[in-house]
């Protein structure tokens, strides 16, 4: 069978007439007739051209020993063999094709595909459920638990078959709107190169994958430019929080190369902190050419952070082996402690409390007025100081009492650095700063009355000191609840269509009160 007799049988099986061929091929009318009146042939690339729109072979096309059309139909149906090998294709140049593009236009790719995946996602959860429940409405006469079950099962279905043909669409879209560029974008920068220096396209080159003429849909391309805006918003605040991070370990990296001749803790330290002075750097660096959409080395790049990720391991190796030679001694006998004094006047409902301690000695001293109270806390008078705070619990006046730092840093530094070229580093407890109330008996027994409106407490005597040591709150309300309780009058402030019910617990220190509250129901 001649060419030209194949020509119009392919052309008939495609349903098309010598004008629709023509006008596929970019040819005239008459050309296309005398190729099937084997007058003429077509030109190569015309071949070609024919045998990708017929998906036939060129040695089927033109030999003449094939004589059987449906012998060409049939070597041209697809196996599972090929459909694998067109799957790894597909893979390949994709791969290929993203290794080729620029930043800014994989990520306007990947963008587009999301958009045209999520618009199918949206329309298929619309049309399923509607079909689903259409279709579900012809079994009315089944009971509802059939009719919910087999509306479940077509939604099911449906989504399977619509998620099949999305994934057909998006790869269809995908390779149409940048596959197919690519392997034409390769073919002319191939051919270009052969025919002035005949070498082929470095795999380093950067190809344009979009023909500039060919723009996309207007919603993809807006909603593609202002997915990436609202990115290159995220990196920008990003790239703040990482620059003061910058900052911030430069000042770390000098502090702690400062420190080096104290100890060689620093040393790790130091290289530690440079090394993500460097790291931050680096991804700072690459946010910022993200934001303006500029080109940079990434083998530089990625050899610099491999470099210093090495280097910052380094360091926090030789931090942590140094400190095993470190000595961290519990200081409960310092020769800096002395007790420090703090004298308030007694006030109505006053209870005196600590952030520190849940244990206070209360000692009578019967020369002291009625109502004036003296606290004394054992603290480092080289760096510590006491402190009061006001503030009000279950309606009551609290004062708080708490240690805190006086300021001396030249004197903490030097101590710091001479314990630690001994190796030794102190630490102070909480436990040796002890809070002593003093005041006369009267006074005594009202400040511990009104600590016990508050807390369940286990008190001890000896001679002249009152013991008492804090266990737990004495009010609580198990559900949780905006009532307010007055521990001054041991009542509830709450609104008129809240009911709490009151219940006692019994426990070793004394009785627990228990609120369970809720609103109270009207019936009509």
């Amino acid at each position: 069978m001649k060419f030209g007799d194949k020509l119009i049988l392919l052309r008939k099986k495609k349903g098309l007439s010598q004008e629709d061929l023509a006008e596929k091929l970019g040819v005239s009318r008459q050309s296309v007739s005398k190729w099937e009146s084997n007058n003429t042939y077509p030109e190569t690339d015309k071949i070609v051209q024919i045998c990708n729109l017929f998906e036939c072979s060129m040695d089927d096309l033109i030999n003449d020993k094939i004589t059987d059309i449906e012998q060409i139909e049939r070597s041209n149906k697809n196996t599972l063999n090929d459909a694998w090998d067109s799957l790894l294709d597909f893979i390949t140049k994709t791969i290929n094709m993203f290794s080729h593009m620029k930043f800014l236009s994989g990520m306007k790719c990947i963008i587009e595909m999301f958009i045209v995946g999520f618009l199918l996602w949206l329309g298929g959860y619309i049309i399923c459920n509607i079909a689903s429940s259409i279709l579900s409405h012809l079994f009315t006469f089944l009971n509802s638990h059939t009719i919910h079950m087999i509306r479940e099962f077509l939604t099911s279905i449906f989504y399977c078959i619509w998620f099949v043909l999305s994934i057909i669409v998006i790869i269809h879209t995908f390779k149409i709107r940048y596959l197919n560029y690519y392997d034409s974008s390769i073919e002319t920068e191939v051919e270009h190169h052969e025919e002035e220096s005949k070498v082929e396209v470095k795999k380093s080159d950067k190809v344009i994958i979009r023909d500039e003429k060919d723009k996309p849909f207007a919603f993809l391309g807006i909603l593609s430019k202002g997915i990436i805006y609202f990115i290159k918003f995220i990196v920008f605040c990003i790239c703040i929080g990482i620059a003061c991070s910058v900052i911030a370990f430069a000042l770390l990296s000098f502090l702690a190369i400062f420190m080096i001749p104290n100890h060689i803790f620093f040393a790790g330290l130091s290289l530690s902190f440079v090394s993500s002075t460097i790291i931050l750097s680096l991804l700072l660096l690459i946010g910022i050419f993200f934001i303006f959409s500029k080109e940079f080395s990434v083998k530089i790049y990625g050899l610099i952070f491999l470099v210093s990720l090495v280097f910052f391991g380094i360091g926090i190796g030789v931090s942590v082996v140094s400190l095993k030679n470190i000595e961290f001694i519990h200081d409960t006998n310092s020769k800096n402690f002395t007790e420090e004094k703090m004298t308030v006047d007694y006030q109505d409902d006053l209870v005196i409390h600590s952030y520190d301690q849940e244990k206070y000695n209360y000692q009578i001293d019967s020369s002291l007025e009625d109502g004036k109270i003296i606290i004394l806390m054992n603290l480092d008078s080289k760096y510590e100081m006491i402190n009061k705070h006001y503030s009000r619990e279950d309606q009551m006046n609290v004062l708080n009492i708490y240690h805190e730092f006086n300021g001396n840093h030249k004197d903490l530094y030097l101590d710091f650095v001479n314990d630690l070229k001994k190796n030794q580093i102190f630490l102070h407890d909480n436990e040796v700063h002890p809070i002593t109330i003093q005041a006369n008996e009267k006074t005594i027994h009202q400040l511990i009355d009104n600590l016990k409106k508050l807390y369940l407490v286990e008190e001890k005597v000896t001679d002249q000191v009152i013991t008492i040591q804090i266990h737990d709150s004495k009010v609580y309300f198990p559900n949780g609840s905006d009532v307010l309780y007055d521990a001054r009058t041991d009542t509830l402030i709450k609104d008129e269509d809240v009911v709490c019910e009151r219940s006692i617990q019994n426990t070793e220190w004394g009785e627990r009160i228990l609120y369970t509250c809720h609103e109270e129901d009207y019936d009509d």
